[in-house]
């Protein structure tokens, strides 16, 4: 078969043309990059598994000869003027599509196929008991089962016997749900597109050191490294990445409201009908000034979960509890997000955190702040998205998330809730 590789040419910080080179097969066989439309991979910490979008223009190769079905593989070969920078990523194809490209002649289609990373049998149902053993451990089981290496893997406090009746990917949501890794925490499972799995909770991450800043810039390939040029495959770390354009959305209304002032639910011993409640305060200390919420409904429940819990003596001490606090910090810490447009660089992970610069809009002055403090300061990467279109642009979106904003550099006191 003919090697194709389109070489698109993209500026690099020293004003030299960086060409990066695309491959994808699609059952073997190689769409001409020429071809291509467009082409996504998102990694998320919620998602799990990492997927793909890919849209292609087809002349009969796919709709006449070779037609597309249920787990047939997508390979993806991205490759940079750096070498440590590649993307080589296999997926299986779950939807397809095929419109006509000219409605009149029917000359073409446009193919647009949706996979997930390749696994050996997260879809498929199995029956499974993990006796005595805790939430992590599940996790760092399937996760070795289908064949993901486990990079990262904290400690939780749940041991019991967790029961398995449906899928492995169901069954990582529905551990997460139910783990406990501490009071005002919350645990992460998730696997990027490298095939590395990490198993990680909240506080920790918060508490970590940034890892680099991120500053606007005209440019958004523009980043630097302590050691530009890779020798014999060791770089240094990278420092300041640049983007060139962001957008912010908040949600504090709805997820304030269902959960994030706060929860409760009702559980019935089996010999009494005792009721439990649980309610959730705010203990967790984000990493902004300020939270998202009203100062005057600090400690009240506004949210009550109706479907009853049995307590009996399988599940482990905090399982309740530990329902309600995972869906509570998913409402709280996440019902925010920045979204930021910078360059392909495969050193950015997912909960890395970082420390990003917005200009400020201020009026000129001797107290003109250089940043907008508000929006300005840490957060923490909670998705991914690798982008390649047919116009030549290779690009990677950060979604940020922080649960919080910071104090404006105008004012002084706030009717905004202090931490």
């Amino acid at each position: 078969m003919a090697t194709d590789l389109s070489i698109l040419k993209v500026q690099r910080e020293d004003d030299n043309l960086n060409p990066f080179k695309v491959k994808v097969f699609v059952r073997g066989v190689q769409i001409k990059s020429s071809n291509i439309i467009n082409l996504v991979i998102k990694e998320s910490v919620f998602n799990i598994l990492p997927s793909i979008e890919l849209t292609w223009n087809d002349y009969g190769l796919f709709s006449d000869v070779f037609p597309l079905g249920d787990d047939d593989e997508i390979t993806v070969e991205i490759s940079t003027h750096r070498e440590l920078d590649g993307i080589k990523a296999t997926f299986t194809l779950n939807d397809y599509s095929l419109v006509p490209n000219n409605t009149e002649t029917h000359s073409n289609y446009f193919i647009t196929v949706t996979g997930f990373l390749k696994n050996k049998s997260m879809f498929l149902y199995q029956s499974k008991a993990f006796r005595r053993t805790t939430s992590s451990d599940v996790l760092s089981d399937i996760f070795e089962s289908e064949g993901f290496k486990v990079v990262n893997a904290v400690s939780t406090k749940d041991s019991m016997t967790w029961l398995q009746s449906f899928t492995s990917l169901e069954m990582i949501q529905r551990v997460l749900d139910y783990s406990y890794v501490g009071d005002s925490n919350i645990l992460f499972a998730y696997i990027d597109k490298n095939s590395d799995s990490y198993i990680k909770d909240l506080l920790s991450v918060v508490n970590t050191p940034k890892k680099f800043d991120v500053k606007v810039s005209t440019d958004p390939m523009k980043f630097y490294y302590s050691q530009i040029e890779p020798k014999k495959g060791v770089r240094g770390e990278l420092t300041v990445l640049g983007y060139n354009y962001f957008r912010m959305s908040f949600h504090p209304g709805f997820n304030n409201k269902s959960g994030g002032y706060g929860m409760s639910a009702i559980m019935y011993d089996y010999d009494k009908p005792t009721t439990y409640s649980i309610v959730i305060d705010e203990k967790f200390k984000p990493i902004t000034d300020y939270t998202l919420k009203h100062k005057d409904r600090k400690g009240i429940t506004l949210t009550t979960r109706l479907s009853m819990k049995y307590k009996n003596s399988n599940v482990h001490n905090n399982y309740h509890k530990a329902f309600l606090q995972n869906a509570y910090f998913k409402k709280t810490f996440f019902s925010d997000v920045l979204i930021l447009n910078t360059y392909f660089n495969n050193e950015v992970k997912l909960l890395d955190k970082v420390n990003v610069d917005i200009n400020s809009l201020a009026h000129s002055g001797a107290n003109k702040p250089e940043f907008n403090k508000i929006y300005s300061g840490e957060y923490l990467v909670v998705g991914i998205r690798n982008l390649l279109s047919n116009n030549g642009t290779y690009k990677s979106q950060l979604y940020l998330s922080r649960g919080g904003i910071n104090k404006s550099a105008f004012i002084e006191n706030t009717e905004m809730k202090l931490k």
